[in-house]
């Protein structure tokens, strides 16, 4: 049986802060380490070009995007990278490229969808992406995100202008599976808008679709940024696509950007906190070292 001054002992010896200091760094790296977890996702780096072909990540069960050789889909290199501050939680900054998607030249054909597939999912999965309206044209204009059934559209969060070209390129979301009108964006033509969208499966036809515009980290029950439809119809979701559509025969044209589309299991998969980098944790670990040192030194040579 040890006695309290040898327990005070052991708490103090050397080997066991190192011990201790080992453990916590050890426990600070780990926590380093769980970040989303993603079904999969899309940066388009390295994709350059006219046309959305090819794939630039793992996580999809295709060989990379279809649909998408049409001029009207190209991947840039944006003036600025697009970028977003979640409030509450991560800056979100998107690559060195991104999708565009245009309705120029007009007029556009039918049916215009680039689009990816990824394995059936039963449970609900959340996903968002960010997207810069870089002109605007008319309300015969469409860009679309869609949520697919193979090449099936079963809900898109939709782009459109609210009619005359706007300065300030104001536009109207939608979800297209009723056509109910969502909301409205407006900013101007270097605003990023961050939009989050939940789909949640049920085989008796009851889905629901819940979308959010620019949401803050905890924003999740917030009615005030939340779109909801339920009751629409059934189907497993394990694709999306980029379509763009318009009526008009001439005039102004609509383009946006597209960067960081992130699929995942989770509200933080897709919109996550902060994480401190790899660094903070080595400085941090430097830091407590640092201590030891001068407590054994402190210890061995008493004043």
């Amino acid at each position: 049986m040890r006695t309290v001054g040898e327990l005070e002992k052991m708490k103090t010896h050397p080997k066991n802060i190192l011990r201790v200091t080992a453990f916590l760094l050890g426990f600070a790296l780990l926590l380093s380490e769980s970040r989303a977890q993603l079904i999969t996702s899309e940066t388009f780096s390295g994709l350059a070009g006219t046309g959305l072909i090819g794939s630039d990540s793992s996580g999809w069960s295709d060989s990379g995007w279809k649909g998408g050789s049409d001029t009207r889909f190209s991947v840039i290199n944006p003036t600025t990278p697009l970028s977003y501050q979640i409030a509450g939680g991560a800056l979100l900054n998107g690559g060195n490229e991104a999708l565009q998607l245009t309705t120029s030249p007009l007029p556009d054909p039918s049916g215009l969808m680039a689009y990816r597939s990824f394995t059936n999912q039963n449970a609900t999965i959340y996903m968002s992406w960010l997207m810069q309206v870089t002109s605007s044209g008319s309300a015969n204009d469409l860009l679309s995100v869609d949520l697919l059934n193979g090449t099936n559209a079963l809900y898109s969060v939709e782009f459109q202008p609210s009619g005359t070209p706007s300065p300030t390129g104001l536009l109207l979301a939608k979800t297209s599976s009723l056509g109910g009108l969502a909301g409205t964006l407006s900013g101007n033509f270097s605003t990023t808008y961050f939009v989050v969208a939940e789909f949640t499966p049920n085989g008796t036809g009851n889905n629901t679709f819940n979308v959010w515009f620019d949401p803050s980290y905890n924003s999740y029950n917030s009615s005030n940024v939340r779109i909801q439809e339920s009751g629409l119809g059934a189907g497993q979701l394990n694709g999306i696509g980029f379509s763009i559509s318009s009526t008009a025969l001439g005039g102004p044209t609509t383009s946006a950007l597209f960067d960081s589309l992130k699929i995942g299991y989770t509200w933080g998969d897709v919109v996550p906190l902060a994480v401190p980098e790899p660094s903070s944790y080595a400085l941090l670990g430097l830091g407590l070292l640092a201590l030891v040192i001068a407590y054994m030194r402190r210890i061995s040579h008493p004043s």
